[in-house]
């Protein structure tokens, strides 16, 4: 069970009382099993305004009495302390893979919260549960109205490394609109995103399905879903959802896509075997990025 599935199960609120910047959790909290409780702690805060409404910003370190299994969550408060907003880096807002997403550096303006996620791994970093990575990201969440959604991402590669500096993460929007163009053949719409040596590869028939597709409809179908855009660590890390089996390139971006439709069994994601934790997918983009745009490279998939 992921953090995400913790939170996602938990009840929808819960009362707690901070003394000196911590307050005690709950059993589930942890995501450990066993019946011991976790302890919540108030790393920093700032104040805020989302619409007309003054609100107090806040990074809650989640188990901060088992360091090892800690990860931060970003809340909003309203003036009677009521939760009325939270973001996760976890799920669709997965960005990396990380021993756990930790946030730092929180700044505020208006709506618009800004923090630092440190410890992003890369090809060539050591990929053991508590092992930290060579990349950081700096992450924009932005209050819609409703709720704090992810609005922008920069990834800083150290510049010791040869895919060093600033590279944009496309939203998912973004990603999903180029992929809706390519699975229904609308390849001069996707012009512009994508690596044109890659697109008769896209014509040829599809390997070890039975259906008689090509590559695009086997694994490009339409209704594919982006499931999340996150920067690509060492070959067989932890850390995010996704299952990579790959090296890949330092600063690749890597897109999962998702289907549920029966006559392609191969595009339902399916849990790892060698990691409960993560999925496997039958097909992902590959992105390369600046901070201007970003390319398509390469369509990689697989077949049980």
């Amino acid at each position: 069970m992921t953090r995400a599935d913790i939170v996602e199960q938990a009840p929808e609120k819960t009362k707690v009382t901070f003394s000196d910047g911590k307050a005690a959790g709950t059993a589930r909290g942890n995501g450990l099993g066993g019946g011991s409780s976790n302890t919540i702690a108030m790393k920093s805060t700032q104040l805020g305004l989302f619409g007309t409404s003054p609100v107090m910003v806040a990074v809650l370190d989640c188990n901060a009495d088992l360091p090892d299994y800690g990860f931060d969550v970003l809340v909003a408060y309203n003036a009677d302390k009521e939760m009325v907003g939270s973001l996760m880096m976890e799920g669709s807002n997965e960005i990396g893979y990380v021993p756990a997403p930790h946030m730092e550096n929180l700044r505020v303006v208006g709506g618009t919260v800004i923090f630092d996620e440190p410890q992003l791994r890369l090809y060539g970093d050591e990929s053991c549960r508590t092992c930290g990575g060579s990349a950081s990201a700096t992450v924009t969440a932005q209050w819609d109205g409703q709720a704090l959604t992810l609005a922008d991402v920069v990834y800083h590669i150290p510049g010791s490394l040869p895919m060093s500096g600033d590279h944009r993460r496309p939203s998912l929007a973004e990603v999903q609109k180029v992929y809706d163009a390519l699975a229904s053949g609308q390849d001069d719409k996707a012009a512009e995103h994508i690596d044109p040596t890659i697109l008769p590869f896209m014509d040829q028939p599809a390997e070890r399905v039975p259906t008689g597709d090509t590559m695009c409809t086997a694994f490009l179908p339409e209704g594919g879903k982006v499931v999340a855009c996150l920067l690509a660590g060492p070959k067989d890390s932890s850390g995010a959802s996704v299952a990579n089996s790959m090296d890949l390139d330092q600063g690749t971006i890597i897109c999962p896509i998702a289907l549920d439709d029966p006559s392609k069994p191969w595009m339902t994601p399916r849990p790892s075997t060698n990691n409960s934790e993560q999925k496997q997918y039958g097909s992902w983009l590959l992105l390369s990025s600046d901070m201007e745009r970003f390319r398509i490279t390469h369509l990689q998939h697989k077949v049980n």
